[in-house]
């Protein structure tokens, strides 16, 4: 019981640290590398899956989120991370090999950004950071997971990782 937390703990943990980092001059970055509908400690065990996660999630301040498997594997499991937790967290989700199904074009386009430039608030370190997901399978048809060694080859991608007012990729 003293090792058992929920997202509110987590939530709270990371708004603690984050005013440590800024109360001492660093910089503190909050990761979120998908999964979170299941295959973590913290998912719900709602049906559909992540029913109640996505309105929980939007409390927590990310600074880089992505996709993982489990928020694939079913075609309204992927378009509920398309329609809500997307938006919910504009300019922190990417996407860099990842592509959904648009029904008002008919056609496939990225999740998300395929990147995210930004600098660190305390430090000021330049960062670019990607949000790749492995060569991946297993996803329902309403999704397309471009293999890692294909998307690396892509001008995007070129043109990210030779930019000269970076300093570090994430």
């Amino acid at each position: 019981p003293q090792y058992s937390a929920d997202w509110g703990d987590y939530i709270s943990f990371a708004k603690h640290m984050r005013d440590k980092a800024d109360d001492d001059g660093s910089d503190l970055l909050v990761v979120d590398t998908g999964d979170r509908i299941e295959g973590n400690g913290l998912y719900d065990a709602s049906d559909p899956k992540g029913r109640y996660t996505f309105d929980i999630i939007k409390e927590q301040e990310i600074d880089i989120i992505c996709s993982g498997n489990h928020e694939l594997y079913k075609s309204n499991s992927s378009e509920d991370e398309f329609r809500q937790t997307v938006p919910g967290f504009k300019g922190s989700y990417i996407a860099s090999n990842l592509d959904i199904y648009y029904p008002d074009t008919d056609a496939f386009e990225p999740l998300a950004p395929r990147f995210k430039k930004f600098t660190t608030k305390n430090q000021g370190i330049r960062i670019i950071a990607f949000g790749f997901l492995y060569d991946f399978n297993g996803n329902a048809n309403n999704t397309k997971v471009q293999p890692v060694e294909e998307t690396v080859k892509e001008q995007w991608f070129q043109d990210a990782i030779r930019d000269r007012d970076v300093d570090l990729f994430l």
